[in-house]
């Protein structure tokens, strides 16, 4: 049988990765259209709409059968060219959309969420006008409705903190989603969703709840299946910076009941939207008692977690599930086998640049380590969740036996121990 030809959009290294490394690699033709878009989802120098029409032709030049978008951006590209192109699978545009701004994930799903406003930057704009509009009480957390990976994100607990916050976005994010806003302003509708053509950013209450969770799963020609739940970790002396997710969930079941629940109610809804043929993961902040509140949705893999479920759980590789259902075949639903494992993400307070933060030669010696960042980039800006350099991830027998080992691991690579999460 002739190998499936597949297409990957804005492929990371972790990607490439993960499919050179992907069960039964014999089956599969990899093919990996590159684009200059960050992380984050911003970019001053990517055309959304001339690497779509790349994506055309290359579908067409190369008979590609399925589409991998593992990103929050790529994931939308997919959706229209899903639509476009009768034999491959995917979301709809809008259903992608309204998992991504997170304004309109808000607005529009139905699930107990923080309050929230939005706050639209114009450039003629007095900061203090701003700031004077918005009825939300202090602390905030804010952020760009359509960024990515957590990017950044602000804690706002006072004035002052609300007007750096509001003009650093003025400076550094207005400029970068132009070119996501012409994409999103041709392929939707704008009178329907009348901010893909302002630059919003999301303000929501600061909701101080013990856990954070992810659910995450996929649709398979418009059946949900679940794969399980992680735990999401943070710094305590830095609360809003990321520290790990492991996984499984160490949750009460009754709490991770509720989690299922509210996670089929969330799904079943962009289902209506067109939501299809994809993985979802959504986000949750759960309290003591077990009250949860929706975080937010990414309708995409999480490719990091790719090796992690391969090691924990039986048939429980994200890229080959994705790939059956782009074929039209229904995944098998993977079970536990008994490891734990973890993603620990190595971050820093720093500016400089990157080679003086981080040791880039040691991390060679670490398989499943992803460096974000490359030897002579520079670090200007940090937010108050810090910039994640790399990301490692591990498995075990327990949980304590991985977190002793990412530390370990984190204070061998950070250069600059004082400016590190933990301090």
């Amino acid at each position: 049988m002739e190998p499936i030809p597949i297409l990957v959009i804005c492929p990371r290294p972790i990607d490439y990765f993960n499919c050179q490394t992907i069960p039964e690699a014999e089956k599969y033709e990899f093919h990996f259209l590159d684009a200059p878009l960050e992380l984050s989802g911003f970019s001053q120098n990517f055309d959304a709409i001339q690497y779509l029409e790349k994506c055309r032709q290359y579908i067409q030049q190369h008979n590609i059968k399925v589409l991998l978008a593992t990103r929050d951006i790529p994931s939308l590209f997919q959706a229209q060219l899903s639509q476009e192109f009768e034999h491959l699978r995917g979301p709809s545009v809008e259903s992608s959309f309204l998992c991504l701004h997170k304004y309109y994930t808000h607005k529009t799903i139905n699930s107990p969420s923080s309050q929230y406003t939005i706050c639209l930057l114009e450039k003629e704009k007095n900061i203090s006008e701003y700031i004077r509009e918005i009825e939300l009480p202090f602390p905030w957390i804010v952020k760009p409705c359509t960024g990515a990976c957590s990017s950044a994100i602000l804690k706002v607990s006072k004035i002052q903190e609300a007007k750096t916050a509001i003009g650093f976005y003025q400076d550094y994010v207005v400029e970068r989603i132009h070119d996501l806003q012409k994409f999103l302003a041709l392929y939707l509708d704008s009178d329907q969703y009348p901010l893909i053509n302002r630059n919003p950013i999301l303000l929501e209450e600061y909701v101080d709840y013990p856990y954070k969770c992810c659910v995450d799963g996929c649709v398979s020609n418009g059946e949900l299946l679940i794969w399980g739940i992680s735990d999401s970790h943070y710094y305590s002396r830095q609360p809003e910076c990321f520290a790990d997710y492991t996984f499984p969930s160490s949750l009460p079941l009754t709490i991770q009941d509720n989690l299922f629940r509210e996670y089929r109610n969330i799904v079943q809804q962009l289902i209506e939207y067109g939501f299809d043929n994809q993985f979802i993961d959504v986000e949750f902040f759960v309290s003591d008692r077990g009250t949860i509140k929706l975080m937010e949705i990414n309708g995409r893999m999480i490719p990091i977690s790719a090796a992690l479920y391969r090691q924990c759980l039986n048939q429980g590789d994200p890229y080959t599930a994705l790939i059956s259902i782009a074929m039209g075949s229904r995944p098998k639903t993977p079970t536990l086998n008994g490891l734990v494992g973890g993603i620990f993400y190595i971050t820093t307070f720093a500016k400089g640049i990157a080679k003086d933060i981080f040791d880039f030669e040691l991390a060679h010696q670490f398989s499943d380590l992803e460096v974000r960042l490359n030897p002579e980039e520079e670090i200007t800006e940090t937010s108050s969740s810090g910039l994640t350099i790399a990301a490692l991830n591990l498995v075990g027998n327990s949980y304590a036996e991985i977190h002793e080992q990412a530390d370990r691991v984190r204070r061998q690579l950070l250069k600059q121990p004082e400016f590190s999460p933990w301090n």
